[in-house]
């Protein structure tokens, strides 16, 4: 992540890859204290983007949220209800034993959704973007879904006393955009940036401005 790299003489970045065998949601949330504790940090600061945020406030809602000194929550999600479609779509994908790249018009889905916010500049980073997301498995990817649907935080917020920075974008999805806003409102330590110009992989497209 150029993010990570931008950060990487300030920070010991250490970058959270999700389990291929998930076995619940709880597990992922609480995947940053087992790193954490494998580092012996007994504080952290948390960045999550996307579906990581769910995970995170799954972390930041919890008794041991005090461990984390600061949460970037980017282009968030604060609840997860998958339409009939998209359950189906998650049953299929978990049935298919190939990676994410070998479905069919993924491309086109990732050119019509993202490409116009990377930089012109340098095409390597799309390819980067593009490849890298191609590689997990259809089904990791389906069984994370269904492990988070159903899971909602929105009444959870009031409690979390953690200093959060909640970033989005001009290209976020609605359910992004509600989020932040839910987000904004019901955390009582938060502040809310917008990036103008940009999509929502801001983190890969200008992590000089995250």
């Amino acid at each position: 992540c150029l993010l990570t790299w931008l950060l990487r003489e300030e920070f010991r970045c250490v970058l959270l890859d999700y389990p291929v065998k998930a076995r619940s949601f709880d597990s992922l949330a609480t995947m940053p204290l087992v790193v954490a504790d494998h580092f012996g940090d007994s504080e952290f600061d948390l960045f999550a983007t996307s579906f990581g945020t769910l995970a995170a406030l799954g972390q930041l809602t919890s008794g041991a949220s005090s461990r984390i000194k600061h949460a970037v929550l980017q282009g968030p999600l604060v609840s997860l209800h998958l339409s009939w479609p998209e359950k189906l779509l998650a049953f299929g994908a978990n049935c298919l034993p190939v990676t994410m790249d070998r479905l069919p018009f993924r491309r086109s889905v990732l050119q019509a959704n993202h490409r116009r916010w990377f930089p012109p500049i340098d095409e390597t980073r799309w390819e980067f973007f593009a490849n890298d997301t191609g590689r997990p498995r259809a089904a990791t990817v389906a069984t994370l879904a269904r492990l988070a649907n159903g899971h909602d935080y929105s009444r959870r917020l009031s409690g979390v006393q953690t200093p959060t920075l909640i970033v989005s974008s001009e290209g976020d999805a609605n359910r992004h955009i509600v989020a932040a806003d839910v987000l904004s409102k019901g955390l009582p330590n938060s502040r809310h940036e917008v990036l103008t110009n940009s999509g929502h992989i801001a983190c890969v497209t200008h992590p000089h401005r995250m």
